[in-house]
């Protein structure tokens, strides 16, 4: 098969640090050991899963100071392909800390660097002038202070004159301004899914019915809502589908909708139904959450929970 274009966009990433206390206590000197630095961020993991699948998806993200320095050189250890945009203000740091007593994991994510003046006009120059086009665009991750909330609709419009596939997995107002623009698959939680089509709350009953409407109004050609232990549900034109997640012992929850981003793309790339497309998101995101830190998904782990996922239930006809 020819290879495929993909360009991810991380304008928030981090420098994930990982670590190890015997007991989170307050006010005690608490001693850290296993400690990892590893590279974080949307669209950085989103290339990180691919690449296990073979896949050599060119990652853009923001990379300025020694936590910028020390981001690069763990992805070009990675063998990730990267453009990296420099600011001003250094790529922010994330620290996760898992209590060995209660096996709870505390994470602490820092707001990410101001952008100034001119930089997100050369960010957006730079997304933009990226050769060649890629036919799959992921934007994935937080938006950092000094970027407009509509930073990323303007990102989608250029998307979409250019016909290319945009993934999208945001949140808050920077979500809810794209979506008028729409895309081609959008990942969000219940929360944000209410927040798109400008409802309080969506309920269990009424969440297929919200999802299918982006999809007849051409918001979305896939609506794919994260439900947790719960699983996830993605409508298409093809209808609604739901997929639980088999019991695994869970080490971390960092990177999981990333990684379950990645095996949506990857399944798109090779042109699946619906509902195989939903079962490789699953079967990623569940088995990153079966290693510690950022480590995301192992292959063996992913194949292993395709090998016994439980097929997709079809809810509604599209």
């Amino acid at each position: 098969m020819e290879a495929v274009s993909i360009l991810t966009v991380t304008i928030n990433p981090a420098l994930d640090k990982s670590a190890i206390v015997d007991q989170v206590i307050p006010d005690d000197k608490l001693e850290c050991r296993n400690i990892k630095y590893e590279a974080g961020g949307g669209g950085i993991n989103v290339a990180r899963v691919l690449k296990r699948f073979g896949e050599n998806a060119k990652a853009l993200y923001q990379s300025s100071g020694p936590s910028g320095n020390m981001l690069k050189e763990l992805l070009d250890d990675e063998g990730i392909d990267s453009l990296t945009f420099e600011t001003v203000n250094w790529t922010r740091e994330n620290f996760i800390v898992v209590d060995d007593r209660t096996k709870k994991q505390y994470r602490f994510g820092m707001k990410g660097p101001q952008y100034r003046d001119h930089e997100p006009d050369q960010l957006f120059k730079m997304i933009t002038e990226v050769t060649p086009k890629p036919e799959f665009l992921v934007i994935s991750g937080s938006v950092p202070p000094g970027i407009s909330i509509d930073f990323i609709q303007k990102l989608c419009e250029w998307g979409k004159t250019e016909n290319i596939k945009i993934i999208l997995d945001t949140s808050g107002e920077a979500l809810f301004e794209a979506m008028k623009v729409g895309v081609y698959l959008v990942k969000p939680n219940l929360k944000e899914l209410s927040q798109i089509t400008g409802k309080s709350t969506v309920n269990q009953k009424e969440q297929e019915e919200v999802a299918l409407s982006l999809v007849e109004n051409n918001k979305a050609e896939f609506v794919v809502v994260s439900l947790g232990p719960n699983g996830a549900m993605m409508a298409s034109k093809e209808g609604v589908f739901h997929q639980i997640p088999p019991l695994v012992e869970t080490k971390s929850t960092v990177g999981a909708g990333d990684s379950m981003v990645a095996g949506m793309v990857w399944a798109l790339i090779n042109n699946f139904e619906s509902k195989k497309i939903l079962q490789y998101g699953v079967a990623c995101g569940t088995a990153a959450t079966m290693n510690s830190g950022t480590g995301l998904c192992k292959m063996e782990d992913i194949n292993s929970i395709l090998a016994t996922i439980e097929s997709s239930v079809f809810l509604h006809e599209g």
